[in-house]
C-alpha cells in the first residue's frame, strides 16, 4: 500500500511537472500570436490614418483646384475622394467627414455650371469674332 501510495506522489509530481513546463513551453507561442494581432492592428490604424490624412489633403486640393479655375483637375480629385468614401465605411462615418459627400456634389455642380459659363462665354466671343472680321 505504501509503494502504491508513494508511486501517486511521484505521478502527482511529475503531472505537475509536466503541466508548469507545457505552461512555459505554449506562453512564449501565446505572447507570439498576441504580438502580431497587435501588430496587425498597429498596421491597420496607421493605414486609416494615412487614409484620413489623404482625403483630408485631397478636399483641400479640390478647394484650391476650383478657385484657381483648374476645373478638369478638381473633378478627377472630386471622383477619387468619392471613390476612397465609397470603399471605406469607417472613414466615411467619422464625423470630420460627414459632410464631405454633400460638400464634394455641391463642389462638381459649381464647377459643372463655371465651366457651362465659361463654354458659352467662348462661344459668344467666337461669335463676336467672327461678325467683327466679317
Amino acid at each position: 500500500h505504501e509503494s502504491m501510495t508513494s508511486m501517486q506522489h511521484i505521478v502527482s509530481a511529475l503531472r505537475g511537472r509536466v503541466a508548469e513546463l507545457g505552461s512555459r513551453l505554449s506562453k512564449p507561442g501565446k505572447q507570439m500570436i498576441n504580438l502580431h494581432a497587435k501588430r496587425d492592428n498597429l498596421r491597420a490604424l496607421a493605414d486609416t490614418f494615412e487614409s484620413i490624412s489623404a482625403l483630408a489633403q485631397m478636399r483641400a486640393d479640390m478647394d484650391v483646384l476650383v478657385e484657381s479655375t483648374d476645373y478638369p483637375g478638381a473633378l478627377t480629385i472630386a471622383e477619387d475622394i468619392q471613390q476612397t468614401l465609397r470603399k471605406d465605411d469607417m472613414i466615411r462615418d467619422l464625423a470630420c467627414f460627414r459632410k464631405l459627400p454633400e460638400h464634394v456634389a455641391q463642389t462638381i455642380e459649381k464647377v459643372r455650371e463655371a465651366m457651362l459659363r465659361d463654354f458659352i462665354a467662348s462661344a459668344n466671343l467666337s461669335r463676336d469674332i467672327k461678325t467683327l472680321v466679317s
